[in-house]
């Protein structure tokens, strides 16, 4: 049988004659596993060694070997048996390539919970980041009993305690404890609460309070001192250069990269968008649609294709096919609609919400194609209609006139009486009077719109209370069978076809 010398890690004898602690476990899975130690006699050094057991496990037997058996060790199986020595306290809990105590971490510590200062704890535990070594020592039949753990930083202070005595039924005070304390102190090393000649009774500064690692990094206490795990975008002992993120060249082919303090920015070049400037921009929700068949309902940007503007617009990417362009939501009365001329034009309201797009953005995006304008109202009892019409434009400023064709839907408006009335009509609001009336319909109706003498069709008028009966309020004359009663909501939109 060939038999293969296995490395080994092999030192000098331990300086001073002072004996090595080193864990002590068979069978188990990892060195660092293992959770009892044991003192070396003087010259013997940290083992582990890697067999496979009766189930044909790979598992580590840690304790102490002499020098002469660390540097005679032999295998005839190097793939499965392995042997370490090292001269460290505890330096066994790694081994064989497996790992060792992680950095970020607590003391290992005694954890025995009655022993005495000549009968040695072999148990110990492994203490969380924020906690210490503790030992506590109490005289007990002229003995010193010691209880050994981790314990909470914040733990470690002074404990002097007292109780209330009743004597005779009559007299109370604070009497001092009668039990004799020896010792109730912390350290912060590995195995320093041995016994209460071992320990200090000033516990690990927390070197994270002062914040060494600053906003790029995350700090970690550790016994001697601290860790930082830097942020995406930091490198450094304490997280303090900020990477050049621009150096990867991430905005392509149409933006501009800004490094910033963490992370980076693309400023776009007109037409494009998106986090790396990879998205080109379309007109309209049309030509979003086209572009993507998948696109759902929501917010996007669009280019306006003569002022070369980026604006904001909402899509329905479901009724009928998709590809609206929403400008006139209303659901809930969250908006006053009651504006001026300016604020018409300009447009108000939230995009994800109530809005008004404005007149001269609505008049620049229905001018480069053919357009059709979709109207959906819903009454207060729930039920719904619709009407579309075609050769939908609106002239320029400062009379946005509008222009469409009989249209069709489940409203019927094909007469005089509803969105037709309307049509070749200024817009017209309580400060800018273009209407055919004697006097001034927006005023009285207290909205802006495209007013006759006065209207039939009235989207912008006040959100009342749904199904109420109000000549101002949000309506539309031929849904509602003649009448003006309140809707609950109002949606008006186009597309090109």
């Amino acid at each position: 049988m060939v038999l293969i010398y296995i490395g080994l890690l092999l030192v000098v004898a331990v300086s001073g004659g002072e004996c090595l602690t080193c864990l002590q476990c068979d069978g188990v899975l990892q060195p660092r596993f293992c959770r009892r130690v044991v003192d070396c006699y003087d010259g013997e050094l940290c083992s582990a060694m890697r067999v496979v057991n009766e189930f044909g496990e790979q598992v580590y037997n840690l304790g102490c070997h002499t020098r002469k058996v660390c540097g005679n060790i032999t295998t005839s199986s190097s793939t499965k048996q392995c042997a370490n020595c090292c001269e460290t306290n505890l330096c066994n809990s790694e081994a064989c390539g497996e790992p060792g105590y992680p950095l970020n971490r607590g003391p290992v510590c005694f954890n025995c919970p009655s022993h005495t200062s000549t009968g040695l704890c072999h148990d110990i535990d492994f203490c969380f980041e924020d906690e210490t070594c503790n030992i506590v020592g109490r005289q007990l039949f002229s003995s010193e009993v010691l209880t050994s753990k981790c314990v909470s930083k914040h733990a470690c202070r002074d404990q002097t305690g007292s109780h209330i005595s009743i004597i005779g039924k009559r007299e109370v005070s604070n009497v001092k404890r009668t039990r004799q304390q020896t010792c109730d102190l912390c350290c912060h090393d590995d195995l320093c609460n041995r016994n209460c000649l071992t320990a200090s009774n000033i516990p690990d500064k927390d070197e994270c309070t002062s914040n060494p690692c600053g906003f790029g990094g995350t700090c970690y206490d550790t016994m001697n001192g601290y860790n930082c795990i830097c942020a995406p975008g930091f490198s450094g002992i304490n997280c303090e250069t900020d990477i050049d993120d621009c150096l990867i060249g991430l905005c392509g082919t149409y933006g501009t990269c800004i490094d910033g303090i963490s992370n980076y920015t693309c400023a776009c070049e007109t037409g494009y968008t998106g986090n790396n400037c990879e998205i080109k921009l379309q007109a309209d929700c049309s030509g979003i649609k086209h572009h993507n068949v998948n696109a759902t309902d929501g917010v996007y940007s669009v280019l306006t294709w003569k002022t070369n503007r980026t604006i904001q617009v909402y899509c329905d990417m479901r009724t009928v096919g998709g590809g609206w362009t929403v400008f006139q939501n209303r659901f809930d009365g969250s908006v006053n609609f009651t504006r001026s001329f300016s604020e018409y034009v300009n447009g108000f309201g939230d995009i994800h919400t109530e809005f008004w797009l404005g007149l001269e953005n609505l008049h620049e995006l229905v001018s480069q194609g053919n357009y059709e304008l979709r109207i959906d109202v819903t009454a207060a009892n729930g039920s719904k209609g619709y009407e579309t019409f075609p050769n939908f434009t609106i002239s320029a400023g400062s009379n946005y006139t509008l222009h469409i064709l009989p249209g069709h839907g489940s409203i019927g408006d094909n007469g005089t009486q509803g969105m037709l009335l309307h049509n070749g009509m200024p817009f017209s609001t309580f400060d800018h009077d273009r209407d055919h009336y004697n006097g001034n319909c927006a005023q009285v109706y207290k909205s802006g719109w495209w007013y006759n003498k006065c209207m039939f069709v009235h989207l912008n008028g006040v959100y009342d209370l749904p199904g109420t009966t109000d000549t101002s309020a949000m309506s539309y004359y031929m849904f509602t069978n003649g009448e003006y009663i309140s809707l609950k909501t109002s949606r008006m939109m186009f597309r090109e076809v």
